[in-house]
């Protein structure tokens, strides 16, 4: 299966973020990757390989983003108010950059599905949360919601 990949300059996060894409047309599906993830490890974890029926039918159009994960829930040396700031900021990206991208590719869709597990999966359901009307559905699968190891009992509106 074919496999396109790009990079998005994304003005709120001020850099590029990976982009993958799988299929041609259908239903946008954007999978946001694990803690430790990229954007192609649903390939190498053989998502897109059991997806691919669905894919190459047109019924769904697989979108695979980057994340910040490394860079904020996961730096042990950054402040928690660092690490709930990028998730703000990647918020900004996923909203005001990255779903305006997916539907022009997509050409006709406003709301998409969002997936993920793990981080993933926290990603999907606080972009859901945050904006109903950008997503159709999520999928949640095995979800990090439960920040308390990360935050040091600090936290503030973000």
């Amino acid at each position: 299966m074919n496999r396109r990949t790009w990079s998005l300059h994304s003005e709120a996060l001020g850099r590029s973020m990976d982009l993958a894409c799988w299929g041609d047309v259908g239903e946008p599906v954007l999978l946001f990757p694990t803690a430790g993830g990229d954007f192609l490890e649903c390939e190498r974890f053989k998502l897109i390989h059991v997806l691919s029926p669905l894919i190459e039918a047109g019924r769904i159009k697989v979108y695979a983003c980057g994340s910040i994960s490394s860079e904020a829930w996961l730096d042990p040396g950054a402040h928690p108010a660092h690490k709930a700031w990028m998730q703000t900021l990647f918020d900004r990206y996923l909203h005001g950059e990255l779903l305006p991208a997916i539907r022009q590719d997509c050409g006709g869709y406003d709301r998409i599905i969002g997936a993920g597990a793990s981080l993933g999966a926290f990603n999907a359901v606080l972009g859901a949360c945050r904006r109903p009307g950008d997503f159709a559905a999520v999928v949640a699968m095995s979800g990090t919601y439960f920040f308390e190891r990360w935050m040091d009992g600090w936290s503030d509106e973000n």
